[in-house]
């Protein structure tokens, strides 16, 4: 009995493992039929043969056709399929022994998962994916590869708002960039330190790395880089309040992702030339960029983009005073940035709403969420939220009659005025300098001081000349 047993093991043993084997040719003569099948035309059937060559055993073809598969979608913006390819090729990692391929390799495709993560604002998720790039970098000491890991890094700490992580990922990666000869990755580290400190409010630090930077992109010919380079070029410029000049490096990003084909830098770059025009004070040219910019983020997947040009566009509604609108578009982009836990996009649509609250004479709900905007914002060391908050605060503390009271202390309209000058100044923001002290100029109107109320109005109407913009557009 036990012999006749273990023969009826041993069959089943032998019988299945010839159905595996039968199986398997199955799957090979489906991957090599559709192979031969679509020659001229195989990237739609990337994931097909991925599929059928893993079922057939042949590993190392599954993992490469799992890449090309996740690439593919990738670059038709089917993002959950491209995350599914990815993690599936790096699933295979562990039975590649038999077939071992360089580091380089496995990064790259850690490095193509996380952009993909990253455009779902899975940032967490993303973070992760560029942690294994950057050890699987350091275990073959390939420093090239490993500037661009730390420059992944900051791009992602970057979209969380995580502005002083993200600087220090980007001088990690100049500092390896430098040790590695890579003109290429120094000046991805260039441009992500540059956009750290513009966010941070270092403007005369950001226009001196962005025009290093543009001259260093330009030698190399790096498209994708010299986007990016006057894109940063032009937000300094914006915020210093040289909006001429601004608009002329936006058009210019605009042209190039054009020339590239880019669709999600070309909804930055129309987002950008929207800022450049709210911030001049036309606001119905903005509402438009900022919907052609949202259409095409929502069209490609690109969720950091949408929560921050959702953002924007409530704040260009609250400009045009349509403040119902405004308060819905921005109450969604707050909701929307809180269960992705990115802070990018909310200090913007806690400002505006701010604004928009005030502007419907909701004093307090505008005083509380002035506040979330102003802790945010200091959180974070975004000192253009912290000063337009402060400039809130004094509006509110004007529209009440009363001072305002944050974290048991008492503050004043003129002491928020004062704080949102102080910042502004500081930071070279002439725009947002010449709104605090109009804002001021009427309060001290109001209460009489005639003599202190065209002091600031005279200094307020000189920037706003100066700057070319019309006062009635100062937000």
């Amino acid at each position: 009995m036990h012999y006749l047993f273990k023969h009826v093991l041993l069959r089943d043993v032998a019988y299945n493992m010839q159905l595996r084997q039968q199986l398997q040719r199955i799957h090979w003569l489906a991957a090599t039929g559709i192979e031969e099948l679509h020659a001229e035309n195989i990237a739609p059937h990337y994931a097909e043969l991925a599929h059928h060559y893993e079922k057939a055993g042949w590993g190392e073809k599954a993992i490469r056709y799992w890449q090309l598969a996740g690439d593919y979608a990738k670059e038709n913006y089917a993002l959950d399929e491209a995350r599914t390819y990815y993690q599936a090729a790096l699933a295979l990692q562990s039975s590649a022994a038999s077939f071992p391929l360089p580091s380089a390799f496995w990064a790259m495709i850690y490095a193509a998962l996380g952009e993909t993560l990253r455009w779902q604002a899975r940032f967490t998720e993303a973070l992760q994916a560029y942690q294994n790039m950057r050890q699987l970098a350091e275990a073959s000491n390939d420093l090239p590869l490993l500037a661009n890991a730390w420059n992944h890094l900051s791009e992602t700490q970057d979209v969380q708002g995580n502005y002083r992580l993200s600087q220090e990922s980007a001088e990690r990666a100049e500092e390896i960039a430098l040790a590695a000869s890579s003109e290429l990755e120094l000046a991805h580290a260039w441009i992500n330190k540059g956009f750290a400190l513009f966010r941070m409010g270092r403007l005369t630090e950001a226009l001196d790395l962005g025009k290093q930077v543009l001259e260093l992109t330009t030698k190399l010919k790096a498209k994708k880089m010299i986007h990016r380079s006057l894109g940063l070029l032009g937000g300094v410029h914006d915020i210093q309040g040289n909006y001429q000049e601004a608009a002329s490096y936006q058009r210019a990003a605009l042209t190039i992702c054009r020339q590239l084909g880019d669709s999600q830098r070309i909804a930055v770059a129309l987002n950008n030339l929207g800022e450049n025009a709210r911030l001049c004070g036309d606001y119905q040219a903005a509402v438009a960029l900022y919907q052609e910019a949202l259409v095409i983020a929502r069209k490609v997947g690109d969720h950091p983009g949408e929560l921050a040009f959702l953002s924007a566009l409530g704040g260009a509604q609250a400009g045009l005073q349509e403040y119902e609108l405004a308060e819905i578009t921005l109450r969604r982009a707050i909701q929307m940035s809180q269960a992705a836990e990115e802070r990018f996009s909310r200090p913007y649509a806690y400002l505006f709403l701010a604004m928009t609250l005030l502007g419907q004479g909701e004093i307090a709900a505008a005083s509380q969420v002035a506040q979330q905007a102003l802790q945010l914002g200091e959180e974070i060391n975004l000192l253009e939220i912290t000063g337009g908050a402060w400039r809130i605060l004094g509006q509110i503390a004007m529209a009440l009659a009363a001072p305002i009271i944050i974290d048991n202390q008492v503050y004043n309209a003129p002491i928020c005025f004062a704080t949102s000058r102080r910042i502004f100044t500081e930071m070279g923001a002439a725009g947002e300098l010449a709104r605090t002290l109009r804002a001021w100029a009427k309060y001290e109107l109001r209460h009489g001081n005639q003599e202190q109320s065209e002091k600031l109005a005279a200094a307020a109407s000189e920037i706003f000349a100066r700057l070319d913009m019309q006062e009635k557009h100062g937000g």
